[in-house]
């Protein structure tokens, strides 16, 4: 029931924009570099700052929506970021305080840099990881990655085929907040899954929310830099009826 004093509120809803791509019509995606800018300094963001993401907290979905912010603000060149483990819950478990008071921050000068191309994936990056069997891996629940369940906006039940799933719930304690997991148990987890955590790997998800955060745990936390995150996920991948989808299949 509030914030840590002084944190500026971002509309989860103003994140991610809309847009086409090579003539389809995409939703949930990464800001164009003007957007990011726009989205940036409105929250009072300037091109110096050291900046902390932080979530509510409470459950694993929580923590993937800051890692979600933190990677596009990493994609735009501004590595000076940092994700609070457990966000608020673990702010006001310790004991610290909380403030309801309104945000209302003076435009920033924030400026984008080039786009790190190094943790993104395209549609065709996924095809290719397909043929030369590079990991892909499926963020969502089992039910999502099954097909017993399906958003709206995704067009067909199941998985990437050849995909591994990793839910998201894996990645974190969540008892009081939500924080992640030791690395090594990280690591150990995913060896379960058959994952090996230091080859190259695309994440994924419905909209490429969720899988930030198996992204964020392998290449920030795991320090392994051939993992790039699907942007466009199963609502871009299903988009197109002739790419392999797999259901009721664990792969």
């Amino acid at each position: 029931a509030g914030h840590i004093p002084g944190a500026i509120l971002v509309n989860w809803k103003q994140v991610r924009k809309e847009r086409t791509v090579d003539g389809v019509d995409l939703i949930k995606l990464v800001p164009t570099k003007v957007e990011m800018e726009a989205l940036m300094q409105k929250h009072g963001v300037n091109k110096d700052d050291a900046i902390v993401v932080v979530s509510k907290g409470a459950e694993s979905k929580d923590i993937t929506f800051g890692t979600r912010l933190y990677w596009q603000i990493k994609y735009w060149g501004h590595d000076n970021v940092a994700v609070l483990d457990g966000g608020t819950a673990a702010w006001a478990a310790a004991g610290n305080p909380l403030s309801r008071d309104k945000s209302s921050p003076e435009k920033g000068n924030w400026g984008a840099g080039e786009p790190n191309t190094g943790i993104i994936a395209s549609t065709a990056d996924v095809k290719k990881a397909i043929a030369d069997g590079t990991r892909i891996i499926d963020g969502r629940t089992e039910d999502y990655y099954l097909g017993t369940e399906q958003k709206d906006y995704v067009y067909a039940k199941g998985h990437i085929s050849g995909a591994k799933d990793f839910p998201h719930t894996l990645l974190v304690n969540s008892k009081t907040a939500a924080t992640f997991l030791p690395k090594d148990d990280i690591a150990a987890l995913m060896t379960t899954k058959g994952i090996d955590p230091k080859a190259p790997a695309i994440t994924y998800c419905d909209s490429g929310h969720l899988s930030t955060g198996q992204w964020f745990i392998l290449h920030e936390l795991l320090g392994n830099k051939q993992v790039k995150q699907y942007d466009g996920s199963m609502h871009e991948w299903t988009k197109d009826k002739s790419n392999p989808v797999t259901a009721m299949k664990a792969e």
